[in-house]
């Protein structure tokens, strides 16, 4: 703020040389120094709000407790380091905040003040190359945003060693938000977008119950436990339990499996066998099929099976067939059985009627 001095000194200055040495117009001159002096009074009063002292606060725009403080818009050219530490190189243009590498204390470099209370800030941890955003009173704590020097992000995590850490759950925002790499290389599904290369949550139309998860593996995919492969699924469906390479099978297990139950659906079973068109092979052409190439006709023999395993399905096919064939046997041979026995218990009842009638014979001789 200008004194009264200051005043009159300026007025003095900006007053007219030839007021000042005219001494014919000196009645006038009350009346002329009066007006600068109202003049230079509005303009110390419209200045009062800028101060510019020699030591101590300078405030443009208004008074205030700051250094400095600025009521209006304001400039920079250049560049404005702010902070307890200068380096005079240029690292990029506009605002540079500093400290020294162990400020001593847990202080953020910028801070955020809401409601007169520090809530939030960002800067370097203390003697550390690792930046931070905290929303905590200093950043001595484990909870927030750090970006380590390798540029490693890590959320609750202030020492990353992976691009990407957390220390928490990890939640998609919505029902088929999809988590992967290149997500917009992508297929139709049930209406839906599903990535190559990703997963995700959905309602899918087979069931109303909840969410389905999705997975896709373009080239297929595969699971690990103890560091070794244990289930597989290649790129045209089969799937390998134990084995990557389940060739030609929908399901290829290298090992033994227990079930309760398994069921095996047939297109063809062997009911034809009882058809009153079906040939039934002679027994002797059977014995002479089994003595030449020792198994049964129709049945694989234990080479093939070896080379080319078993056929659950249709071995059941064949082994029913052989079966019913042998069933159609025993009733033929129980038919000639039958047979036989009744010409026994006949034959047995002629010789009881010839033995009646020998005695008969012999009895009417001894008389």
């Amino acid at each position: 703020m200008y004194t009264a001095s200051q005043c009159t000194s300026l007025a003095n200055f900006f007053m007219p040389k030839d007021l000042r040495c005219n001494t014919i117009i000196k009645k006038n001159m009350k009346k002329i120094y009066l007006t600068y002096c109202l003049l230079f009074y509005f303009v110390c009063t419209l200045h009062a709000q800028n101060s510019f002292p020699s030591t101590g606060p300078v405030t443009i725009g208004a008074n205030s407790p700051f250094s400095l403080q600025v009521a209006g818009a304001s400039r920079y050219y250049g560049i404005v380091n702010f902070g307890e530490e200068y380096d005079p190189i240029a690292y990029g243009k506009g605002i540079q905040i500093s400290r020294p590498a162990d400020q001593g204390d847990n202080a953020f470099h910028l801070s955020f003040i809401r409601s007169w209370r520090t809530i939030a800030g960002m800067g370097f941890l203390r003697n550390s190359s690792t930046f931070a955003i905290q929303n905590a009173a200093d950043n001595s704590t484990n909870s927030g945003i750090f970006l380590a020097e390798t540029g490693n992000v890590g959320i609750d995590i202030n020492t990353p060693t992976q691009k990407f850490m957390v220390n928490g759950n990890i939640s998609l925002g919505n029902l088929g938000d999809h988590l992967g790499v290149s997500l917009n290389d992508r297929f139709t599904y049930d209406t839906k977008y599903q990535p190559h290369y990703g997963m995700q949550w959905v309602m899918d139309s087979w069931t109303a119950a909840g969410p389905t998860l999705w997975m896709s593996g373009y080239g297929g995919m595969k699971f690990f436990t103890l560091g070794l492969e244990r289930i597989s699924v290649a790129d045209n469906g089969n799937v390998g339990i134990g084995t990557s390479a389940p060739t030609n099978y929908k399901l290829a297990v290298e090992g033994t499996f227990a079930a309760r139950k398994v069921k095996v659906t047939q297109e063809v079973w062997a009911d034809f066998v009882f058809d009153s068109t079906y040939v039934l092979p002679p027994l002797k052409d059977v014995e002479s099929h089994v003595k030449t190439y020792r198994h049964l006709s129709g049945i694989p023999a234990a080479e093939e099976i070896q080379q080319q395993g078993l056929d659950i399905g249709d071995m059941q096919q064949r082994q029913m067939q052989k079966i019913e064939e042998l069933t159609l046997y025993l009733i033929d041979q129980n038919k000639k059985v039958e047979m036989q026995q009744q010409l026994i218990l006949k034959q047995q009842q002629e010789l009881l009627e010839l033995g009646k009638r020998l005695k008969e014979l012999e009895r009417k001789q001894s008389k």
